[in-house]
């Protein structure tokens, strides 16, 4: 496990934790900061007056939300006198938004912003076959907490439910034998071709109802999208094409390296 830094001392600054894997933390300038090492995935490493600050893969304290692990740094703004960047833990998969909906409720259901960190096709050490849901609890428990968990066990499809570290519980669901189909369609990448009634399960549960939503143009193939893409991107794309990127596999994968059993005390 890499070495634990706190937001709580200097250079850092305006923590702010957005969702249950998302924090923005800003660097006071001051001295030299630099940005070393960085590559498509984002920023390897921060460093400030020649020291090494954070480094991918780091672990943020942030206190009454706990630790956040940067697997990917992005640069958000610079100001006169701050640096902001953006940590994630991981990155939404398409198993939370495209999958995650057969199982019914809206996104306030299931705390999808606060406490429901991702959901995963494949799990690490475990066979295929089930949808695995992350969820960090937090550290007061709270009702909205405890209603997502009572939604995932009331369902018809709940299997277990797993303590994971310090911070966070796996819940684990059948995959309903009606979406089968469903998902073989999603995993081979053939998005326009998921059934309307699940389609509109997702636009129900995301609460997407302006027609000109990215994913529902994606989901619905439109010409619309297609040729914003070319004009984007220089490239033709043929009529017909998906117009939805294919799911990477590593995303949907729940890797043991997440959990995290060091409690607060650690903090250096």
């Amino acid at each position: 496990m890499n070495k634990m830094r706190s937001m709580m001392v200097d250079p850092l600054s305006n923590v702010v934790v957005n969702t249950g894997f998302h924090v923005e933390f800003g660097v006071k300038k001051g001295g030299v900061t630099n940005i070393h090492s960085q590559d498509d995935t984002g920023i390897l490493e921060i460093r400030k007056q020649g020291k090494r600050l954070f480094y991918r893969g780091d672990m943020l304290y942030v206190e009454d939300s706990g630790w956040f692990q940067l697997n990917r740094i992005y640069l958000i703004k610079e100001t006169e006198n701050l640096i902001m960047y953006r940590g994630l833990m991981m990155e939404r998969s398409d198993t939370s938004l495209l999958v995650l909906p057969v199982f019914g409720g809206t996104r306030h259901d299931v705390s999808f912003t606060d406490h429901l960190l991702n959901a995963y096709l494949h799990r690490e050490d475990h066979e295929d076959g089930s949808i695995w849901i992350l969820m960090k609890r937090p550290y007061n428990p709270n009702s909205q907490y405890e209603n997502a968990i009572h939604f995932f066990e009331s369902s018809d499809y709940f299997v277990k439910k797993e303590t994971l570290g310090d911070q966070f519980e796996m819940i684990t669901m059948d995959v309903p034998e009606h979406f089968e189909t469903e998902l073989i369609l999603i995993k081979q990448g053939k998005f326009s071709e998921i059934g309307n009634f699940h389609k509109q399960r997702i636009y129900e549960f995301h609460n997407i109802r302006d027609k000109y939503n990215k994913m529902r143009l994606e989901l619905e193939k439109s010409d619309i999208l297609r040729e914003k893409m070319e004009n984007e991107y220089d490239i033709h794309i043929p009529e017909g094409s998906e117009l939805r990127s294919r799911i990477n596999d590593d995303r949907e994968t729940f890797y043991n390296k997440l959990i995290i059993n060091e409690h607060s005390k650690g903090i250096e």
